[in-house]
């Protein structure tokens, strides 16, 4: 009964037949059906991923109108701050609708007669809140303190009663009320936590002057702001840029000297460039492994169904022979198809599930969208699927439909050769060999980019770091230092951890731009502690003067003999103070060894503004010194109730977290090339099969009439040769037209070219050398046995 109901049931029968003819690739077709799922997913989020990255606003706004950020940008891609003069000409564009700032500062109070100190700040324009549309509570307009949830929840315990309270500020009698507690989703503007928000009525009593006019005309000229303005017009932004930098940005009387650092505009709310970057990096990386894993699955399902379409020809021909219409076998085939498409949607809403999973719990997605929910949107998913359902249903359909179209004759002896699948076939490995000349150019890149970048340091990397907060509760650094000494005398106190050294801006007559560069407060023995060359002489008990590295030497002088500036001397700090160079050091890497240096200047602890310190480094020779256990930081502890630290760690440690993000940008380049050159390889491979067994029997009569290996192998190369010849002239064309108007083939980096070339050859050179080998190993009495 049950085979009865399967052949008077026409769609169950069909189902069935063409289950069974996927008989011994079953495992095959999983994975196929598994491909287009894990596409269509990646395709879904990418989708999502851009949208976030590029159109939407941060979601501690509240609107939908174009933003843009305006900043300095440094050549390490950090973005400076720029002038409130800077904004007001910025107001005087045609194209800009309203501006508004924000300003991150530090500030330290006292609370209930307990100092609270380094408390991390968002000064806010007045009408900041009006144009993003946020709004922060009734009072909002008032001269207080905006707690951030988080802030309030761990310095507070989430006290509601600590609402309306006062912190006293030293330069405000009253103190300042604290006005409310913000929601989540102002604890973190860009990638800087935040302890509380604040009005820029702050601002004058935290000037020089504590007020008046003079403070108001120091807060105009100060680089102290982020701004951010929307505009409902279309503009260019380079012309923009340079539409405000030919305007008068100065404030008369008020001199902050020549910034080097270039006015940048930017397309949404950004304010951490280089994390911007390298994410939008990795979209594009995602993009072309979406797009050339989807190619590679459409090539090898409509391979693999054009071959099965041949396999099973003489069935076709002997149900046509039946009787049986055209449109009953391909309806059979649409029908699975659907089935198909079925499981491919299920698996898709699996692998989305699981990988959205994984990407809210990676770090550097809670950096770049705090709080935030990875939402995926229906009308993404409906068009991934979509896609993947017009190619799954075509790569059935057309060497069915082909099939059917031909003669019986033709169908039966299997000779017609369709030139429209000779130009397909070539496109598709024309279009595998780009992505694959693509993938590995940018991943050649990159690794250039990071080894040029890099640079080997004789800093000792053994040296241990504990980086150390000390909260309301100071402790003087020579006190430390002389406690850290009884059990290392080469230990040292730095004002700073190293890789997070204190970015200033430079200005001296012998640099005309200035120069932002680094500037980190040390102990004696630092570089000693470091083993790092010093040309000069640094004393032992090292008082006052100034140790540059080599990248700042150079760059005060360019064309002659760096240590002639031994000796000569340096303007820095407010007020300026001239500062004697003793020593010029070797560059050291604290951004880590991928990353440029930067200038630096080292000053001696002695001439630090403070005696006690919230937050300071130990270095020491061994590691045992700083843990956790260890006498020194029981000590520690005993000196602030608030006393914490961060892990022990060795030099070598801490530069592999600072290289940590420039790694995952390399591992990511790797991945995506290594999947796109192996589908590539594959394809190729596939290919390369289905030819030798089509004209193995052309092949054999060759070699039996003396034609060498090497001919043989010549002529199966030479088309692929053209090919890739072909996919090189389009991707150099592609860069010429799809890139900036001031980029040329001239920008292309030949070394990262010349790898791409010869790796994608070797691909090539490999597909093809190996089935040829095999065929040509075999006995040529068996070929012609076959002919």
């Amino acid at each position: 009964m049950g085979a009865l109901s399967m052949i008077t049931n026409n769609t169950l029968f069909s189902l069935q037949v063409e289950w069974r003819r996927w008989h011994g690739q079953y495992v095959k077709l999983f994975l196929l059906l598994m491909g287009f799922a894990i596409s269509a997913a990646l395709l879904t989020m990418a989708v999502r991923l851009g949208s976030m990255l590029f159109y939407e606003n941060p979601n501690w706004t509240n609107t939908d109108k174009p933003l843009y950020t305006i900043g300095r940008l440094h050549e390490d891609m950090q973005l400076q701050t720029v002038s409130r003069q800077t904004l007001e000409q910025l107001k005087t564009l045609p194209m800009v609708d309203d501006v508004s700032w924000l300003s991150f500062k530090t500030f330290s109070f006292t609370f209930e007669n307990q100092p609270i100190n380094n408390l991390n700040a968002m000064v806010f324009s007045d009408n900041l809140q009006q144009h993003l549309g946020i709004t922060l509570g009734p009072e909002q307009n008032r001269l207080g303190i905006w707690l951030t949830d988080r802030y309030w929840r761990m310095a507070f315990n989430a006290d509601a009663g600590i609402v309306g309270k006062v912190m006293s500020y030293k330069r405000i009698a009253e103190g300042l009320p604290i006005l409310g507690v913000l929601d989540q989703k102002f604890d973190q503007v860009g990638t800087k936590p935040l302890d509380f928000w604040i009005s820029k009525d702050i601002l004058p009593y935290n000037t020089p002057f504590g007020g008046g006019a003079m403070a108001e005309k120091f807060l105009l000229a100060a680089p102290l702001y982020y701004g951010i303005f929307s505009s409902s017009q279309r503009f260019n932004i380079s012309d923009a840029t340079k539409q405000l930098e030919s305007l008068d940005l100065t404030v008369k009387g008020m001199n902050f000297g020549q910034i080097s650092t270039p006015l940048t505009m930017f397309s949404g709310v950004v304010l951490d460039p280089k994390a911007q970057h390298n994410m939008t990096l990795l979209w594009g990386l995602l993009i072309g492994l979406i797009i050339t894993l989807f190619v590679i699955l459409t090539f090898t399902l409509f391979a693999i169904s054009t071959s099965r379409t041949i396999l099973f020809a003489n069935e076709y021909n002997t149900l046509r022979l039946l009787g049986a219409e055209s449109g009953h076998l391909l309806s059979s085939s649409v029908l699975f198809s659907i089935v198909k498409l079925v499981v491919i949607a299920l698996l898709t809403w699996l692998c989305i599930y699981f990988i959205s999973s994984m990407l809210e719990a990676c770090q550097g997605y809670q950096q770049r969208f705090p709080a935030t929910e990875f939402a995926i949107e229906a009308k993404n998913l409906i068009g991934a699927l979509l896609a993947v359902s017009f190619t799954v249903i075509l790569c059935a359909l057309i060497p069915m439909t082909n099939l059917l179209k031909r003669s019986t004759f033709t169908r039966m002896t299997n000779q017609s050769k369709s030139f429209v699948q000779k130009i397909m076939s070539d496109s598709t490995l024309a279009l595998q060999l780009c992505a694959s000349l693509v993938a590995i150019y940018v991943l050649a890149f990159i690794g250039v980019k990071q080894w040029q970048q890099y640079y080997e340091s004789e800093v000792d990397l053994t040296v241990s770091q504990l980086e150390v907060f000390t909260g309301n509760y100071p402790i003087a650094w020579q006190q430390v230092l002389e406690k850290i000494k009884q059990q290392d005398s080469s230990a040292v106190i730095v004002s700073r951890p190293f890789d997070s050294p204190f970015r200033v801006n430079l200005e001296d007559e012998r640099i005309p731009d200035g120069a932002m560069v680094d500037s980190i407060n040390a102990s004696s023995n630092y570089f000693s502690l470091l083993k790092t060359k010093v040309v000069g002489q640094i004393p032992d008990n090292w008082q006052s003067g100034v140790v540059i590295n080599q990248s700042l030497a150079k760059r005060l002088q360019p064309n002659g003999d760096i240590n002639a500036l031994i000796g000569t001397s340096i303007s820095h700090g407010l007020p300026a103070k001239q500062h004697t160079i003793i020593a010029i050091a070797q560059d050291l890497p604290h951004l880590g060894r991928t990353n440029a240096v930067v200038p630096a200047m080292y000053f001696s602890l002695n001439e630090y503004e403070k005696e006690t310190l919230n937050n300071f480094a130990v270095l020491t020779s061994e590691i045992n010194y700083l843990e956790k256990n260890s006498d020194f930081v029981t000590w520690l502890k005993t000196q602030s109730p608030e006393f914490k630290a961060s892990e022990t760690q060795t030099l070598e440690q801490v530069l592999a977290t600072a290289e940590q993000q420039s790694t995952d940008l390399l591992l990511a380049a790797l991945i995506v090339t290594i999947v796109i050159v192996l589908g590539v390889f594959s394809g190729l491979w596939y290919q390369m099969l289905s030819q030798l067994r089509v004209d193995k029997q052309n092949i054999s009569v060759l070699v039996a009439i003396g034609a060498p290996d090497s001919f043989v192998f010549l002529s199966r190369f030479k088309k692929i040769l053209i090919i890739f010849v072909a996919a090189l002239i389009v991707c150099l064309l592609a860069t010429v037209l799809f890139e900036p108007a001031n980029k040329t083939l001239s920008d292309i980096d030949p070394l990262a070219l010349l790898v791409a070339m010869v790796s994608t050859l070797l691909v090539c050179l490999t597909a093809v050398l190996i089935p040829v080998k095999r065929l040509l190993a075999q006995p040529i009495q068996q070929a012609l046995r076959d002919l």
